[in-house]
C-alpha cells in the first residue's frame, strides 16, 4: 500500500484538451506537494511548466518520441510507457488520456468541457470507443459539469463519475469590518473579455456614474487585452472610475479582496466551476453573480450573495445599489453565509477527502 505512485499528466492545449479558465494550476501545484505515507505523486509534461520547478523532484520531463511530440498522442503515448509501474495515472480535460490507456488505470479530471471540430462535449469519437472509455473513471469539479456530461452520455456508468469541487486556500476572514469610504469599492478579477461579461460591468458602471453614484472599479487583469478588438470600443482609459492592476500572483489576492466592498462576476458563458466567487466570499465579499454553469452552485440569491441577469447591465446596476443600501445587519448575514458555504464545500479538508476517497477505492 506504502508509496503508490499517482502520476499526474500536466495540460496540453490541443483538440484533445484545453486549458482551464480557473484554478486548474493551482489544483496541480496542490497534488503535487500533498503529504501522504501511502502515496506518491508526481508530475510528466513536455518542459519545466512555466519555467517553473513547482514541486522539484517530482516534475519528470517527457522526452521519448521528442521530435514528435507537438503530437499530441505520441505526448500521451510517453506519458503511458513512462508511467507503466504506476498505480493511477490522472490527466486533466484529458479524455484521450482514457481513450490510448486501456489499463483501467486513468482518471480524466474536467475542469472544462473539450472544444472538438468546433463542438463542445467531452468525449471524442465516443460511439466507437465507447467500451474503453468505460474503464476509465471522471472527475468533475461542478454539478454543471457533471450533469452536463450526463446528457450527453447517458449510458455512461454512474459509478465512474465523481464530484470534487475546487477549493480556495485563501484563508476566511472572519474579521471582515464594513468600513464606510466616500468610495463604493467593486472589484473585478478575471480576463478582460465579453465571453467573462466584461463590457456588462463596464456598461453597468457607466450607468451608475451617470447617476454619480460614488464608486471606484478595482480590476486585476491584463492590461494589455484593452487594446482587444472588442474591448477597444468600451474606452476603457478614459472611464475615471477604474483602477487597475497588473495579474498578480494567486498568494497575493487576499490582500486585494480584504477592503473591497463587492466582488462582480459577471459571466456570460457557462463557468465551469467559478472560483473567483469562492474567494470572494471567503474574503468576506458580497459576491454579485450571474447564474451561469458552476456559479449557480456557489452564489445562492438573497441567502450568500446576489445574482443578475445574464448580460443586463441595468440588473447588474441595480444589485450594486441594492448591496450599497443594505444596514450592516443585512450585509453580515450575506458575508457570513458566505462563510457557512465555503466551510462546507470549498474548503480543503473536503477536497482532500473526497480526493482519497475515490483513490483509496480505486482497484
Amino acid at each position: 500500500m506504502k508509496n503508490r505512485k499517482i502520476s499526474i499528466l500536466h495540460w496540453v492545449v490541443s483538440p484533445f484538451s484545453t486549458k482551464s479558465y480557473g484554478g486548474l494550476e493551482f489544483i496541480e501545484n496542490y497534488l503535487l506537494n500533498i503529504k501522504s505515507k501511502n502515496y506518491k505523486f508526481e508530475l510528466f509534461s513536455k518542459d519545466l511548466v512555466n519555467g517553473d520547478r513547482r514541486a522539484g523532484s517530482n516534475i519528470k520531463l517527457i522526452r521519448h518520441f521528442e521530435f514528435l511530440m507537438k503530437y499530441d498522442v505520441f505526448y500521451y503515448l510517453s506519458f503511458i510507457k513512462k508511467t507503466n509501474n504506476s498505480f493511477l495515472r490522472i490527466g486533466f480535460n484529458s479524455p484521450i488520456l482514457s481513450l490510448l490507456d486501456n489499463s483501467g488505470k486513468s482518471v480524466v479530471w474536467f475542469q472544462n468541457q473539450i472544444g472538438f471540430f468546433g463542438k463542445m462535449t467531452y468525449l471524442p469519437f465516443y460511439s466507437l470507443f465507447k467500451n474503453r472509455y468505460k474503464k476509465s473513471h471522471f472527475i468533475f469539479c461542478s454539478k454543471y459539469l457533471l450533469n452536463s456530461f450526463c446528457c450527453f452520455y447517458p449510458d455512461f456508468p454512474k459509478k465512474n463519475l465523481h464530484l470534487i469541487y475546487n477549493f480556495t486556500d485563501l484563508a476566511i476572514n472572519t474579521k471582515k469590518k464594513i468600513v464606510k469610504s466616500k468610495y463604493f469599492k467593486i472589484i473585478y478579477i478575471g480576463q478582460i473579455n465579453y465571453e467573462k461579461g466584461f463590457d456588462t460591468l463596464i456598461n453597468a458602471c457607466d450607468f451608475l456614474y451617470k447617476k454619480n453614484f460614488p464608486f471606484n472599479l478595482h480590476i486585476i487583469g491584463s492590461k494589455r487585452l484593452w487594446n482587444n478588438k472588442k474591448i477597444i470600443n468600451l474606452n476603457l482609459s478614459d472611464k475615471k472610475y477604474i483602477k487597475s492592476y497588473k495579474q498578480v500572483k494567486h498568494s497575493a489576492i487576499g490582500g486585494y479582496l480584504k477592503d473591497k466592498d463587492v466582488l462582480i462576476v459577471p459571466s456570460k458563458w457557462d463557468e465551469p466551476f467559478g472560483i473567483v466567487a469562492v474567494e470572494g466570499l471567503s474574503a468576506g465579499l458580497i459576491v454579485i453573480s450571474s447564474q451561469k454553469g458552476g456559479l449557480s452552485e456557489i452564489i445562492e440569491d438573497g441567502r450568500n450573495g446576489l445574482s443578475f441577469k445574464p448580460n443586463n447591465h441595468i440588473d447588474l446596476a441595480n444589485k450594486i445599489l441594492q448591496v450599497y443600501e443594505m444596514n450592516d445587519l443585512q450585509k453580515y448575514k450575506l458575508i457570513n453565509s458566505g462563510f457557512a458555504k465555503v466551510r462546507a464545500l470549498f474548503n480543503e479538508y473536503k477536497f482532500k477527502k473526497d480526493f482519497f476517497k475515490l483513490v483509496n477505492n480505486f482497484q
